[in-house]
């Protein structure tokens, strides 16, 4: 299944200008089978969830939770981010603690930690992916150019970690531009959770979604 795991909407994120009920019509006139709705250092309710559904009627379209987490050096420096499934902390709890410290919690909460857009500058890791316990990398992404993509394929196959694809849409239309392909049914967190875990994921492009 192709889903868009990093999208941000006005629900929470104040740089977006998606609305959310657009950004699931678009995403069903896409075609897509699922979307993350990805805010920063805040996560959906899954009631709220349940609503936008039901809303929107949105069918069999799969829409998950996610977060994207503005973390720092031990020094107290702006470090870069950090998108995570599966993990549900308030972000007041988290903003004194340093990138390894923001990791460990969400393994210790059973998500995943994935280094959003590595090589972006001012908002990625850089090359300190390598000494991160990453449990994926972003090798997708709009701000990754041809050589950005091939440093962050690389670490993949140095670290042996899975890679993923994600639009980080702000604005309807960038809705789809990167996504994530997984060999196995997901309709849950969970389930998102352990394909990650599984490597049963790799980048996709719109090309690979299926016509009318």
């Amino acid at each position: 299944m192709l889903m868009d795991v990093h999208l941000h909407t006005t629900k929470y994120s104040w740089c977006s200008n998606i609305d959310p009920q657009e950004a699931v019509k678009r995403a069903l006139e896409l075609k897509l089978d699922g979307i993350v709705l990805v805010e920063h250092d805040v996560v959906w309710k899954p009631e709220e969830i349940l609503r936008l559904k039901e809303e929107t009627g949105a069918g069999d379209l799969v829409i998950l939770r996610g977060i994207e987490i503005s973390c720092n050096t031990k020094e107290g420096l702006r470090h870069g981010h950090l998108l995570s499934f599966g993990f549900y902390q308030a972000a007041n709890h988290y903003y004194r603690l340093c990138t390894e410290e923001v990791i460990a919690e969400v393994h210790r909460a059973g998500g995943v930690a994935i280094a959003a857009h590595p090589f972006r500058g001012g908002f990625g890791f850089g090359d300190d992916i390598y000494r991160l316990d990453l449990d994926a990398i972003e090798v997708y992404h709009p701000q990754h150019d041809p050589p950005k993509i091939r440093r962050a394929e690389q670490a993949c196959q140095e670290l042996n970690l899975p890679s993923t694809g994600g639009s980080d849409a702000h604005e309807l239309k960038e809705i789809g531009l990167h996504l994530t392909y997984f060999s196995n049914p997901i309709a849950t967190e969970k389930e998102l959770v352990k394909e990650i875990k599984a490597k049963r994921c790799r980048p996709a492009s719109p090309s690979e979604l299926r016509g009318p």
